[in-house]
C-alpha cells in the first residue's frame, strides 16, 4: 500500500548515509552525532532521536527523486517552499507537467517544466499542489498518466487543494487526508 505522508516528517526521517547491517545511528540531523554508530538500539544522546538500524537508511549515494506536477494556475508558494526544502535535503527534483510549454503560476512566474508526460522518468515521491487544482482533475489524459504511475512511486504528498489531484486519481481511497481548510467539505464529497 502507497503512503501519504507530511512533507516535513518524510524529509526529516530519510538520511542519506552509508549503512552497515546490525548497528544503531541517529538520522542525520546535521549535528556531530550523524558519525556516531552504536551497539544497540535507544535514543541519541545528542540529539534526541531514536535509533535506527543501519539497515533502514537509504545510501549515500542513491538519490531519492520526487516529481512535481505543474499545472497553469499552480500556487507559487505551494510548490516552491517544498522545492527548495527538498533540494536542500540532496533530493533530484524534477518538473513535469502535461506539455514542455511554459505555464503560469497565479498569472505572474513563468515556469518551464523539465519534463511533459510523455518523457517524464519514474520517481519515488509523486507530488501535487494547490492552485487551479481543476485544470487537472477536470483533465482525464493527466489523470490517467497519475494513476500509470503508481506501481512504481513509493510515496505521495499533495499541498493545500492538491489533495484534489490526488483523490481524482483514485489514489486517496481509504486513506485519512487533509486540505485547506475552507476546501475539507468539498474534498469529503469529492473523494
Amino acid at each position: 500500500m502507497k503512503q501519504l505522508i507530511p512533507l516535513i516528517f518524510f524529509i526529516h526521517c530519510f538520511a542519506f548515509t552509508q549503512v552497515r547491517a546490525n548497528r544503531s545511528v541517529s538520522r542525520p540531523c546535521n549535528h556531530p552525532c550523524d558519525t556516531i554508530t552504536y551497539e544497540q538500539p535507544g535514543v541519541c544522546a545528542n540529539c534526541g532521536m531514536t535509533l535506527v538500524k543501519k539497515k533502514q537508511l537509504v545510501k549515500k549515494d542513491e538519490k531519492i527523486t520526487v516529481c512535481f506536477y505543474l499545472y497553469e494556475g499552480i500556487e507559487v508558494l505551494d510548490f516552491a517552499g517544498p522545492m527548495e526544502v527538498f533540494s536542500q535535503a540532496g533530493f533530484k527534483v524534477i518538473t513535469v507537467a502535461k506539455t514542455k510549454a511554459p505555464l503560469l503560476s497565479q498569472g505572474i512566474l513563468k515556469i518551464t517544466p523539465d519534463y511533459s508526460i510523455e518523457d517524464a522518468p519514474q520517481t519515488d515521491i509523486f507530488a501535487v499542489f494547490g492552485g487551479s487544482e481543476e485544470v487537472v482533475t477536470n483533465d482525464p489524459k493527466v489523470i490517467s498518466w497519475i494513476k500509470s504511475r503508481d506501481s512504481a512511486t513509493k510515496y505521495y504528498f499533495s499541498v493545500c487543494t492538491g489533495a484534489f489531484i490526488l483523490g481524482k486519481a483514485g489514489l486517496l481511497d481509504q486513506l485519512t487526508v487533509t486540505t485547506f481548510h475552507k476546501s475539507i467539505t468539498n474534498l469529503q464529497k469529492a473523494v
